[in-house]
């Protein structure tokens, strides 16, 4: 039987090791609730990318929060 795992209610069979995805939440920098709950999902391992929206009023302070927790943003 495979191990199950529970996230917020849901629950979910544990993927075989050689399975690999990735999670990612959009629209970061579109409002401060968004804000916050995609940087928790970042620090948590739920996420493991998010795309920003620039021209939003909140993108300062999404950029501000990946460098404050240590993430990168993809840029070289």
């Amino acid at each position: 039987m495979a191990p199950r795992l529970v996230y917020s209610g849901c629950t979910i069979r544990a993927m075989k090791p050689d399975v690999r995805y990735c999670m990612t939440s959009d629209d970061f920098g579109m409002c401060h609730a968004g804000n916050a709950a995609i940087t928790r999902s970042l620090t948590a391992g739920v996420v493991t990318s998010t795309t920003l929206v620039g021209p939003c009023a909140w993108a300062l302070h999404a950029m501000q929060r990946l460098a404050a927790h240590r993430r990168g943003t993809g840029r070289r």
